[in-house]
């Protein structure tokens, strides 16, 4: 569609943020197989990055594990107070789906003024983001041509992740 839309272009300037940068990372390589030059333009994510904060702050050694593990971090940041009881109601859930339906009904409704509806949908799309971030593999594609710019925080969130968020590789 986009190369439709822009037929004479031959360069494209990319801009991704966060979760987006991998977005980004990939419609580079795609405009590039059609030999396109790209400038990449990353906002505070990269895959090494997004990999780094899913590791170290959502611990999981399985999708279940992760899927409490991102319910239980969304309500400690919003509302602890209810914590404890939301995990033991977890425990007790065998699918993702359970999971939701718990998280969603048990989640104090006062906290965010959205609809239920809502906080489901974006608890959804931050689950399934995690997850595919656990199987993206960017040793087996090919690195970018891009020009790359990398806009981050002058303090670094982690002490371990290379000073432009493993980009060069």
């Amino acid at each position: 569609h986009l190369l439709m839309k822009n037929r004479n272009q031959k360069e494209f300037t990319i801009v991704g943020y966060s979760f987006g940068s991998v977005v980004a990372i990939e419609l580079v390589r795609k405009l590039e197989s059609f030999n396109h030059k790209c400038n990449l333009i990353i906002i505070d994510g990269s895959p090494d990055f997004l990999k780094t904060i899913r590791n170290q702050q959502l611990q999981a050694e399985n999708d279940e594990t992760l899927a409490t593990n991102v319910l239980l971090g969304i309500t400690d940041k919003l509302a602890p107070a209810v914590s404890g009881d939301l995990y033991l109601r977890l425990r007790k859930c065998k699918s993702w789906e359970e999971k939701l339906d718990a998280y969603v009904k048990y989640f104090p409704k006062d906290i965010l003024k959205m609809s239920t509806e809502a906080l489901r949908n974006i608890t959804i799309n931050l689950y399934y983001r995690l997850l595919v971030l656990g199987s993206y593999d960017t040793t087996k594609v090919p690195p970018i041509q891009a020009n790359i710019t990398l806009l981050k925080p002058t303090i670094q969130s982690f002490r371990n992740l290379e000073a432009d968020y493993g980009l060069s590789k």
